[in-house]
């Protein structure tokens, strides 16, 4: 469904008096709250919106209803999480970018693919040189 990373950065020496990375991009995804969290923005797009009656649209047009709500509500029921751990940010790196280019069994992930881009042909190459 959408592949990510978390913890760029994050010192697993030290004790964080706020925990960061995978917690707090889950928390983030968990809430769906859309300002910030892309995650949250492809599922508004790509699941919320089209569901929307009518009603809810004028509603959401007037101000009297809004996204996040409707988003949180989607994720916690339709989703669920999975994770891995790495030795590095390198790896991790690695990892993402061969899922999200669809090199596993499950494929392309529906709401951020990276579909392998095509190569120039000749004609497109020898203009660029």
């Amino acid at each position: 469904m959408y592949v990510g990373i978390a913890g760029r950065g994050l010192d697993l020496t030290i004790n964080h008096v706020k925990m960061r990375g995978l917690k707090d991009r889950l928390d983030s995804h968990w809430n769906g709250r859309r300002s910030g969290d892309q995650f949250a923005l492809y599922v508004f797009d790509r699941f919320v919106v089209p569901r929307l009656t009518e009603e809810q649209q004028h509603q959401f047009e007037s101000g009297e209803i809004e996204g996040d709500s409707f988003t949180q509500s989607f994720i916690q029921t339709h989703f669920c999480y999975r994770f891995a751990t790495t030795e590095s940010y390198k790896e991790a790196n690695t990892i993402e970018t061969h899922m999200a280019k669809g090199l596993t069994a499950a494929g392309l992930p529906l709401l951020n693919p990276q579909p392998a881009k095509a190569r120039p042909s000749r004609r497109k190459r020898a203009q660029a040189t």
